[in-house]
Formats: structure tokens, sequence, C-alpha cells
């Protein structure tokens, strides 16, 4: 089965799992969390200054939704070498839209995955990264055609490094956690790097 067969397949069964389908689009915030035995207070002040922004696509029948995320970091210089690098998490994730993808009140489930990555100023490759998949709950709250959610999913790695080229062409793994990477509690993580345990998101949609 070729991938485009597949991938239409999805569509299919995403746009056929209501009367009609929607577009959603829209902006999010993600706090990636070592730990839950932060308070409320706590974890909003790690939102304010440790949070990953970026967008995501979705398209949903009534229930039954595909869609694909992006998040970048900061980018962060090391005191030392002065390199700058930034770290990205892409997924592509399946999601089901308990009450439908428009009600007021939209408890969803999702499943994903996808790479947490990182690049320095230094290199035009992808330095480091970890595949990974997630499984997540969310609650959101539609009002017409705007959403506000919030989503948290537990992150499990993969273990299978990204490969790249050397400069004589051979390939060579990545290291399976990333490294240099400033951690939501304002830590840089070093050579045995970082992965988190879960995501906390925060966003808003436009539902077309």
């Amino acid at each position: 089965m070729s991938k485009k067969f597949l991938i239409a397949v999805v569509l299919a069964a995403v746009i056929g799992s209501g009367a009609f389908a929607q577009l959603m689009i829209g902006v999010s915030g993600a706090l990636y969390m070592d730990t839950t035995d932060e308070t409320l207070s706590q974890t909003v002040a790690q939102f304010k200054t440790n949070a990953w922004y970026g967008a995501f696509v979705e398209i949903a029948g009534k229930h039954l939704g595909l869609g694909f995320k992006f998040n970048t970091s900061a980018p962060y210089t090391d005191p030392v070498t002065t390199n700058t690098s930034q770290s990205y998490d892409l997924a592509l994730y399946f999601s089901y839209h308990l009450f439908g993808a428009r009600a007021f009140l939209d408890p969803m489930l999702d499943i994903g995955g996808g790479a947490l990555v990182q690049k320095n100023d230094n290199s035009s490759n992808l330095n480091t990264g970890t595949f990974y998949w997630y499984p997540g709950i969310g609650l959101g709250v539609n009002l017409g055609p705007i959403g506000v959610f919030t989503k948290f999913a537990f992150d499990i790695p993969i273990r299978q490094q990204l490969t790249q080229k050397d400069e004589n062409n051979n390939s060579y793994a990545i290291p399976y956690y990333l490294t240099d990477v400033q951690g939501p509690t304002g830590v840089v993580y070093g050579d045995n790097g970082y992965f988190p345990n879960y995501t906390l998101t925060v966003g808003v949609k436009l539902i077309l």
C-alpha cells in the first residue's frame, strides 16, 4: 500500500466520519514538563517563561480529526561557546472529539507521533533529535468559529535516532536525547540530554 493511498484513505475516513468536515487552524503555547508535582501558580509561571510557541492545522469530521502541529523554543545561546541553538517539535496526530469538533463543550482524545529536534547555528543540519509518540487528553470550548482549548500529553520516546551525513557522505546517528536544551526549570541540560515526560498545551483556533 503506497503512502499516498494510505493518506487518501485516512482523509476519506476523517471526512466521512460526519456529514461535513471542518478545517481548524490556530496557534498554541506548549510547556514541556518533567513532573506534575508543581502547583497551579508554579505551572503558570513556568508557562510564561519557558513555553514553546507554534501553530497547528486539523481537518475533522464530526468526531474524528487529523492534524499537524509545530512548536519551537526561543533561541538559546551557550554562555561558554556562544553557539546558538533552537529546538523544534513537529508531530502528526489523530483526535477524537467526544461531542463533535464544533460542540460548545469539546472534550477530546489525541494520539500522535513526531520528532523533537535541535539545530545549532554552526551547522546546516539538525544536530540532535528523538522520535516519540504520545497519547493525550484535552478540553475545549467553542463559541461559533472561535475555540479555545487545553491539552495534556504523555510523551513516550521511541528508541530510534535520526541520521545525517558527515563531510565524507557517511551516515551517523544523532544522540538519542536532546542536548544543551533549556529545560522547563531553567536548568540547561548537558551530555545527559533532556526529553520531557509531559506536555501541557494551551491554544486558540479558528473553525472554518
